[in-house]
């Protein structure tokens, strides 16, 4: 529950950090089958900040990058592995936020190099 009131929190606070004359829209990628409750939370409390919430739906995280490059989306909800790829190939994004149940575990080959997050 914490997880999901910190991506409301994040997501509140980016919406109400610019003034909203006539109804903004904000443009969400989302999984097809994820079950993110935050998404739920955030299209009923869109309305009381005159935010339009519009949800497009995806197979899967790697299939939204084509969308943020394209700016068809403003942001999105996705797994760390299209994250992760994404980034690695340059699409211009910033991970606000992570949740998993247990915790979230990033692994490489051995002869990758990769020792540390920054890697």
């Amino acid at each position: 529950m914490l997880r999901h009131s910190t991506a409301i929190a994040v997501f509140c606070a980016l919406a109400a950090s610019q003034a909203a004359s006539a109804q903004d829209t904000v443009r969400l990628g989302n999984l097809k089958f994820a079950h993110y409750g935050a998404v739920s939370y955030m299209k009923e409390i869109c309305g009381k900040y005159n935010i339009k919430l519009e949800e497009r739906l995806f197979a899967k995280g790697t299939d939204i990058m084509p969308a943020i490059i394209a700016d068809e989306v403003d942001l999105a909800a996705s797994g760390a592995d299209a994250s992760i790829s994404g980034r690695a190939n340059g699409v211009p994004i910033y991970v606000v936020a992570g949740f998993a149940k247990g915790g979230t575990r990033i692994v490489a080959q051995a002869e990758s190099g990769i020792k540390t997050l920054r890697d």
